[in-house]
C-alpha cells in the first residue's frame, strides 16, 4: 500500500466498511428497516465524494490521478452494484439511483 495515494487507499477502507455493513448489519438491521443498507451506502457513498471533491477540482493526468480515479470508480460501482443486487426484489434499488450524487470524474 506504500506509495499509492492517500484517496486511492481511503476508497479500498470504505469498500471494506460497505462490505462488512452489508454482511454483518445490514441482515440484521433489514428486519425493521429494508432500506437500511442503502441508507448506509448512500452515506458511504457521500463521504468519500465530500473527501474526491477537492481532488477532482484540481486533477491532471498523472500516476496519483489514474489510481484515485480508478478507486473511486470501483467504490462508486461496488455500492451500486452492491445495494441495488441486494435490495432490487423490494424495489429499493431505485431510491438509492435517485439520492446518489455521482461522482464527477472528469480529467482535463
Amino acid at each position: 500500500m506504500e506509495g499509492k495515494h492517500p484517496l486511492a487507499l481511503l476508497a479500498t477502507e470504505v469498500r471494506v466498511v460497505a462490505e462488512r455493513e452489508m454482511s454483518v448489519f445490514t441482515p440484521v438491521l433489514f428486519q425493521w428497516c429494508p432500506d437500511a443498507g442503502v441508507v448506509a451506502s448512500v452515506h458511504l457513498h457521500q463521504y468519500y465524494g465530500k473527501k474526491l471533491k477537492p481532488f477532482l477540482e484540481n486533477v491532471s493526468l498523472s500516476n496519483d490521478a489514474i489510481s484515485v480515479l480508478s478507486a473511486a470508480h470501483n467504490l462508486e460501482h461496488y455500492l451500486i452494484q452492491a445495494f441495488n443486487s441486494k435490495d432490487g426484489e423490494n424495489d429499493v434499488g431505485s431510491f438509492f439511483i435517485n439520492e446518489i450524487d455521482f461522482y464527477q470524474m472528469i480529467v482535463s
